[in-house]
């Protein structure tokens, strides 16, 4: 879904993810699981990022 969304491939994705637990993990600020089910459209990712 995150592929369609910004044009990218699936690795990209997943590079982008881990540099972002890698600095998240730096500033001890640990993400925890996602529902996917609940990351539908670019809002509901802009919501459960904040």
């Amino acid at each position: 879904m995150l592929t369609r969304w910004f044009g990218v491939d699936r690795s990209t994705i997943t590079w982008a993810i881990s540099e972002v637990r890698l600095l998240r993990a730096e500033r001890e600020c640990a993400i925890g699981p996602v529902d996917c089910h609940s990351v539908r459209t670019v809002a509901n990712l802009t919501r459960l990022a904040r």
